[in-house]
């Protein structure tokens, strides 16, 4: 809780950048090791959306998916859930996970992916919700 609040409050949006960013290489490293245990891609969402519950990031539903668009809903943020109720949207983190295992699902570089979260908990919403899609 104190390295998520007191990196907001020393650092503002530029913590968001480092966050995100960590989370990017993060989110490519995990699916890489997922990979590993499984070929099939279906079994790599199922695993994707497990692990986060059991690290304690949140729960992951993917509500739709194809080659160019995910939406992708979290329930229960870890880092959202710190900030409740701030009026903006916060999930710095979980962005880049997202943005990084879906670079490496859809086999494209990071920065071809746009990742918009619609929803947040930090703002009052019940969950946090993120549409990622490739770039145009």
């Amino acid at each position: 809780e104190g390295f998520i609040k007191e990196g907001w409050r020393r650092l503002g949006e530029g913590w968001g950048s480092i966050l995100y960013h960590a989370g990017l290489y993060a989110g490519r490293n995990v699916y890489n090791k997922y990979l590993e245990l499984t070929k099939d891609r279906q079994m790599l969402i199922k695993l994707m959306e497990e692990m986060s519950r059991i690290v304690g990031f949140g729960i992951i539903k993917v509500i739709n998916i194809n080659e160019n668009r995910a939406i992708i809903r979290i329930y229960d943020c870890f880092e959202c859930q710190l900030l409740r109720n701030i009026g903006v949207k916060m999930g710095s983190f979980l962005k880049g996970v997202l943005v990084g295992w879906f670079s490496r699902y859809w086999s494209i570089d990071p920065q071809k992916i746009v990742a918009t979260e619609t929803k947040c908990i930090a703002r009052g919403d019940p969950y946090c919700e993120y549409v990622i899609e490739k770039r145009q």
